[in-house]
């Protein structure tokens, strides 16, 4: 959207390129997403459900909610993902897949939630459909979302515990954090590679892509290279990792506890741990140690570039830029 966006108690704050304030009422503790053309907030009602919002982007400065309050949830919406025309929400005991225009459910799915343990989504942006990814500690499955078919079932072999960092790895592929390995699947639901060297479980992934040498208008996920995959752990280090081989290329340290954050900007690295707060940049290319900040007192909750440097929120209740 090019905007700073922040959620404080019953609103979500955006701020544009101009420096120009807008307020979007909200009741609770909204949480939220975006895309280029519309913002997602949801909250906890108070009185028993949990309440998704779709938000167009403005016009003449004006937010407007796309279609009525949605009625989603009535335990805790635990994921929330886009994929194309419609909205996918996750709690403790269903997955949804909304449609975006107007707001109204389009599937149920009996996918992992129906277990009482809350799945983590993934879509996979293919060139005529898309896939949804729905994993939790048991195990995942694969979804074609225009046909809604379940195309994979598949049960991990060990519990893997409640923290299950995701990702995309272009549009054939994709990477679970499991326990201290990281593992590639490819949409059949097979392991291709498994990455080892962590000492305990990986908290976070972040795959660095390279952009294709034409207009931007004109690529396409499928004409993304990806370069390197990297990993945060709670053995407080963050690997970065050839695709192809499997080979961890560096280790960087200066964490003291799990790394909770992960952003590339330019050639740099961001992180920002856990437990001590503290947020660390690093030299993608030399590995080095660039700066460490100390500033938050509290988990950082957000990391996001904002201008000529990055913003930053915490849950002390502060702000840094």
């Amino acid at each position: 959207l090019g905007c700073l966006i922040f959620s404080t108690i019953d609103y979500i704050n955006v701020i544009n390129r101009n420096g120009n304030k807008f307020t979007l009422k909200h009741e609770g503790a909204p949480r939220f997403m975006a895309r280029i053309d519309i913002l997602v907030s949801w909250a906890y009602d108070g009185h028993g459900s949990y309440i998704i919002k779709i938000w167009d982007t403005p016009e003449k400065g004006i937010w407007k909610c796309r279609t009525p309050p949605i009625n989603a949830h009535t335990s805790p919406i635990w994921s929330i993902v886009f994929a194309r025309n419609t909205l996918i929400s996750a709690d403790y005991h269903k997955t949804v897949v909304w449609n975006i225009e107007t707001g109204k459910p389009l599937k149920l799915l009996e996918d992992r939630g129906k277990n009482g343990k809350p799945p983590h989504l993934l879509v996979i942006a293919g060139q005529y459909s898309d896939n949804l990814i729905s994993c939790n500690e048991d195990g995942f499955d694969i979804w074609n979302l225009t046909t809604f078919e379940c195309l994979v079932s598949s049960k991990f072999e060990k519990h893997n515990g409640d923290l299950m960092p995701l990702a995309s790895f272009g549009e054939k592929h994709f990477l679970i954090g499991y326990g201290n390995e990281l593992k590639m699947f490819d949409l059949n639901g097979v392991c291709v590679e498994t990455f080892e060297g962590h000492t305990d479980r990986i908290s976070r992934i972040l795959v660095v892509y390279l952009f294709p040498d034409i207009q931007c208008t004109a690529w396409k996920v499928s004409d993304l290279t990806a370069k390197q995959i990297i990993t945060g752990s709670w053995d407080n280090t963050i690997k970065i990792w050839n695709p192809e081989t499997g080979e961890c290329l560096k280790t960087l340290l200066g964490h003291t506890c799990m790394v909770n954050h992960l952003m590339k900007v330019g050639g740099t690295l961001i992180s920002a741990a856990l437990i001590r707060p503290r947020i660390i940049i690093h030299d993608l290319r030399t590995g080095e140690l660039v700066q460490i900040s100390d500033d938050h007192t509290k988990e950082v909750t957000s990391i996001v570039p904002f201008t000529n440097g990055i913003f930053t929120s915490s849950d002390e209740h502060t702000n840094e830029v």
